[in-house]
């Protein structure tokens, strides 16, 4: 999951979920993570899934979103809001 940018995409559906609600629940943030981590996974299979089963495509694809969900959890964290402090 790591490798794949699964785990990025449910710490940006975390994240998400913080900086969208103004008190989160814990069933809400554990559903903000799932769905990013869904949404994630979905975007990966679709992407890998054009052209036939190729591992290499899913791979690099998964570093990518990674990258991107971790770029995005970044920024969040470096807006200095006291959510923040929450992820």
């Amino acid at each position: 999951p790591e490798v794949l940018g699964v785990s990025a995409g449910a710490g940006a559906g975390l994240a998400a979920v913080l900086f969208s609600l103004l008190a989160p629940t814990m069933s809400a943030r554990m559903t903000g993570a799932m769905l990013g981590a869904l949404i994630v996974m979905v975007a990966l299979l679709a992407i890998a899934g054009r052209k036939g089963e190729n591992s290499t495509r899913l791979l690099l694809g998964g570093i990518a979103a990674g990258a991107l969900c971790n770029a995005l959890v970044n920024a969040a964290m470096v807006t200095g809001d006291a959510r923040a402090f929450q992820l």
